[in-house]
């Protein structure tokens, strides 16, 4: 073989190679083979260039799938989340007196999270009259539902 895939004699060499080498695979290109007046090479190189083509069609839809934005976040989300600061936490953590809005937890004793009360993913906004200070329990123990404590709404 001469190995540019262009030359002619090179794939005449490549075709004249047997590709049946498993017995009942054997059996079967030949069965389909005599079923279609062909030998059992041209049938094993027709799957063979078709699994091929199948394979570059993954490919492709394979670098479609990559090729999208990553976030499948919303922008509103995306937003949000950005807006959320750490002098904005501290804002809400002192409004809220460095104490759990549920169960009344102080930060001397607990981990506080500042939480929207109106979850991001429900629409909500990341403005002070929208965020409370819940302590972790609280805070995890409600997830993305709607939960208002110490009286707001």
């Amino acid at each position: 073989m001469t190995g540019n895939p262009s030359d002619d004699s090179t794939l005449d060499e490549a075709m004249s190679v047997p590709l049946v080498d498993d017995r009942l695979t054997g059996i079967v290109l030949a069965a389909i083979a005599e079923s279609e007046d062909r030998t059992p090479d041209y049938i094993a190189r027709r799957v063979l260039r078709d699994w091929a083509a199948e394979q570059a069609r993954m490919f492709e839809m394979l670098g479609e799938v990559l090729a999208r934005p990553r976030s499948t976040k919303p922008a509103h989300a995306r937003e949000q989340r950005r807006l959320m600061t750490p002098s904005l936490r501290l804002q809400v953590m002192q409004r809220d007196v460095f104490s759990c809005k549920a169960c009344g937890s102080k930060a001397d004793r607990v981990r506080l999270h500042v939480d929207h009360v109106v979850p991001i993913s429900k629409g909500g906004a990341t403005e002070m009259a929208n965020l409370q200070t819940l302590c972790a329990d609280c805070n995890l123990g409600k997830a993305a539902r709607l939960v208002v404590v110490g009286g707001q709404s």
